[in-house]
């Protein structure tokens, strides 16, 4: 059955479960999407309206976030596959893993002093951008995780580092852009006011996303 649905064009796989367990260790493809709230799904909608084949991931014991089942259900998706992440299942797909680098800010402000071929991807809101991001830091709203020629401003040969106001949204974005083929990045695991107060990293405002 794994076979089936994982190698068909036009699967989409959307992972339910928590934090920890989706970054370090998903099925290849999978967006994470436990980190998002029903209001911010515009992007996710036309994910899943324009899947053939629509698979949700749980934690063993777990369903689908019943917002999502309500997203889907919208977008004319009323019987998608459940897989239950078990040990069975892990071992199933442990030639088809991938996982997202977690790293701390001290550890950006440490490689933006030796790597010239860093990009940030703030995944904030277009206010909070405006009031403080990282120097040098592209925005991302969430409506454009979805946009081919946004995520084209990415220069997919950088070492790609993705922040947010916790860490969800940007572990979110980590796994659509690895979806739409780009796997060099790293989520700075800590929110924004940790990131904003670590020596070495310089803070710059935009003041026409306040407007």
């Amino acid at each position: 059955m794994i076979q089936e649905w994982m190698g068909e064009e036009g699967t989409l796989i959307l992972d339910n479960r928590p934090y920890p367990e989706f970054a370090h260790g998903f099925l290849q493809g999978s967006i994470w999407v436990s980190g998002i709230q029903y209001a911010q799904t515009e992007w996710l909608t036309l994910l899943v309206a324009n899947s053939s084949n629509l698979v949700m991931i749980v934690s063993e014991g777990q369903h689908p976030h019943s917002w999502l089942q309500q997203l889907c259900a919208e977008a004319g998706k009323l019987q998608p596959t459940v897989i239950s992440w078990t040990k069975q299942f892990g071992n199933a797909v442990s030639n088809r893993l991938d996982m997202v680098i977690l790293i701390e800010p001290d550890e950006l402000a440490m490689d933006i002093r030796f790597d010239d071929h860093i990009e940030l991807a703030d995944v904030r809101t277009a206010t909070e951008f405006g009031e403080g991001h990282l120097a040098g830091a592209k925005w991302f709203s969430p409506d454009e995780w979805y946009d081919a020629a946004k995520i084209a401003m990415l220069d997919e040969h950088a070492n790609i580092y993705l922040y947010c106001s916790g860490n969800k949204h940007s572990l979110t974005a980590a796994s659509v852009l690895k979806w739409h083929g780009i796997h060099n990045l790293r989520v700075v695991d800590a929110p924004w006011e940790d990131i904003s107060r670590t020596p070495g990293l310089t803070i710059e405002k935009s003041a026409e996303k306040l407007n």
